[in-house]
């Protein structure tokens, strides 16, 4: 999900893996009304923190960072010092490529990492 724009909208990336998340790009419309729940597990961003935080996703688990660095877009002297590895096979995965590169361009606390499994194999944890 996107990060709070102050608008009352919302905007979801959806990976369409079984039949239900495949029918929702052919049957869901803009600005329809949609039954919500969640957020479900810890995944927490709390602004502030010392030290240099590493962050690393894989293919569409990238969207919660997104939403981390869309929220930080309004001030970004509060961007921690963070290094963001985007683990995908190769480019045609890259789906967020494009847009992590516009959002971290405007964090200068934010190295940007895009690691290409078929070409650089799967990242260890000595190369994080």
């Amino acid at each position: 999900a996107s990060a709070d724009r102050g608008c009352g909208e919302v905007r979801f990336s959806i990976k369409a893996l079984g039949d239900y998340t495949r029918r929702l790009q052919d049957n869901l419309e803009v600005g329809a009304r949609v039954e919500v729940e969640g957020p479900y597990g810890c995944f927490d961003f709390r602004r502030g923190l010392a030290g240099r935080q590493v962050w690393v996703a894989a293919g569409i688990g990238v969207t919660p960072f997104i939403a981390w660095l869309e929220s930080l877009q309004a001030a970004p002297e509060s961007a921690p010092s963070v290094e963001l590895h985007y683990c995908v096979r190769n480019s045609q995965e890259a789906l967020f490529a494009g847009r992590l590169r516009e959002l971290c361009e405007h964090l200068p606390s934010v190295t940007l990492h895009i690691r290409y499994s078929d070409e650089q194999g799967k990242p260890q944890a000595a190369q994080l």
